[in-house]
């Protein structure tokens, strides 16, 4: 069985006017004018749909990656929370904020380290 192509999609959103009034500022009372009008309306409500569909599954699916992520972790309760505060699920967080603690620290207290402190100008 052969399928037939499908029909392109338009370029953009349909004109709000008929052809004959596309380009007049105040066309009058014009039948094909208003099915023009309505037939926008429709496609702006439409793509007003789509576009709403989309955030929400995009929220959905970050809400199942949440919960992936909450299920897999060892370091957390049910709800996503270690000790209190926001779980990352990384369990080398707590190393690497240590090594980074102790390097700053270190840095403090390099000499010469007192020329680099912060003063205010005003």
């Amino acid at each position: 069985m052969r399928e037939t192509p499908a029909a392109a999609a338009p370029a953009g959103p349909p004109p709000s006017r008929c052809d004959k009034h596309r380009t007049d500022p105040d066309p009058g009372p014009c039948r094909a004018c208003g099915d023009a009008r309505k037939a926008r309306e429709a496609y702006d409500r439409d793509q007003a749909d789509a576009a709403s569909r989309a955030q929400s599954e995009k929220a959905r699916d970050q809400a199942a990656a949440r919960r992936v992520a909450i299920d897999n972790c060892q370091l957390c309760d049910a709800s996503g929370y270690r000790d209190g505060r926001l779980c990352a699920h990384d369990p080398t967080v707590i190393d690497r904020s240590r090594r980074g603690a102790a390097a700053a620290a270190a840095a403090i207290r390099r000499p010469g380290a007192a020329d680099l402190t912060w003063s205010n100008p005003a």
